[in-house]
């Protein structure tokens, strides 16, 4: 299949070792991983870089936007429940840059303070952008390294990826992909802050008040900042799941729904009692729209695309036996396997060899005309 697939795991522990054991067989550069923010709900504290990063490349794959074939996306329950861009502001934001493009630089700046870059004096993370004169320094959001653009007039005439340590030249680049810089895009923060602009947290959190109103300011000039993603769920009227990004031909993989449906049960228990614990310290915002996804939502985004369920086999049984046992050992002679072979296919057996002779063994089985299939 050339379409993108979504695997689904109960817990982030069983993403992480799926996305393990698929890159081994199928290639690392086919598996990608959408992460838990490591934050709990209603938690006021920043997403890590490296984190944002992984969505997004997750997000870019679900969409088919990375080129790959048949990309595979592992996800945990958490991580699809969240709410997230809406894939057309997504689709809207990316760009391609280069080598000889006509792109005026003043533009492409206006451009990255939409997409929620960051403006800084020198890039050491992604989502980061630096400008000096005619040169300018661009972390993208999903890139392993930075990347150098110089301009001449209103013409790209050069671009190279660099060591952001050392400052070093790594190697020229022809054309750069760019991305969002974060799912939860700062240019939407001026109608949060009025918003919020008659809330204040109980007279027991001063602290969260002084931080409050530093954050407020940022939200009104739309500028990026730390706790930008505790804001996620106010900043779109059509936040929507991951799960949106892949089209309605993609596959769904469900890792035991059973896990699954206990996972999101735990889940919003354990949401409802933070975020009760959040109101009554006066830390939350009253109308503080739910950061996750409505389940009818969900579901109606699953329905649309074929999907297959697996459930695990329960301990202690519930299951037939299956009729398996250790095959019989030949030792190298050749006849006897033939005989054996012979028997089976005639009983109406289905037989399965494992050799490193299979092209060699499948030519002398052909000879003795054996209906065989050789992979």
């Amino acid at each position: 299949a050339s379409q993108p697939m979504l695997i689904v795991a109960g817990t982030a522990e069983r993403a992480q070792l799926m996305a393990q054991d698929l890159a081994l067989w199928l290639g690392a550069e086919r598996i990608h991983r959408l992460p838990e923010p490591p934050v709990l709900p209603y938690e006021r504290a920043p997403w890590p870089p490296e984190i944002r990063a992984e969505r997004l490349a997750a997000l870019a794959a679900l969409a088919g936007l990375n080129g790959d074939p048949a990309p595979v996306v592992v996800a945990s329950t958490r991580a699809l429940l969240l709410r997230t861009l809406p894939p057309r502001l997504f689709h809207r934001l990316r760009r391609i840059l280069r080598v000889g493009q006509e792109l005026p630089m003043e533009g492409f700046v206006r451009y990255l303070l939409e997409a929620g870059y960051e403006p800084v004096t020198m890039v050491t993370h992604p989502g980061q952008f630096a400008r000096r004169g005619g040169i300018l320094d661009l972390f993208p959001s999903t890139v392993s390294e930075p990347i150098r653009i110089e301009w001449e007039a209103d013409r790209i005439a050069s671009m190279r990826a660099f060591d952001p340590t050392t400052q070093r030249t790594l190697r020229p680049m022809e054309q750069v992909r760019i991305l969002p810089a974060r799912e939860a895009l700062p240019a939407y923060g001026p109608a949060i802050a009025e918003r919020l602009a008659a809330w204040q947290p109980s007279g027991e959190a001063p602290a969260e008040a002084e931080a409050l109103e530093r954050e407020r300011q940022a939200l009104a000039h739309g500028a990026p900042f730390p706790m930008l993603e505790f804001y996620l769920p106010y900043l779109y009227a059509d936040s929507t799941t991951p799960l949106a990004y892949l089209p309605e031909d993609g596959w769904v993989l469900l890792l035991d729904h059973a896990e699954i449906q206990a996972a999101w049960n735990e889940l919003m228990e354990e949401a409802a009692a933070l975020r009760a614990r959040a109101e009554s310290a006066g830390v939350l915002p009253p109308d503080y729209p739910d950061p996750f996804v409505d389940r009818g939502l969900w579901e109606a985004h699953l329905n649309r695309r074929p999907h297959l369920s697996i459930t695990a086999i329960p301990e202690g049984g519930g299951f037939p036996s299956l009729p398996i046992e250790a095959p019989p050992r030949f030792g190298g002679q050749l006849q006897r396997i033939l005989e054996d072979l012979a028997r089976r296919l005639h009983l109406g057996e289905a037989v399965v060899v494992v050799s490193r002779q299979a092209a060699r063994l499948a030519q002398v089985w052909s000879d003795h005309a054996l209906s065989l299939i050789h992979i």
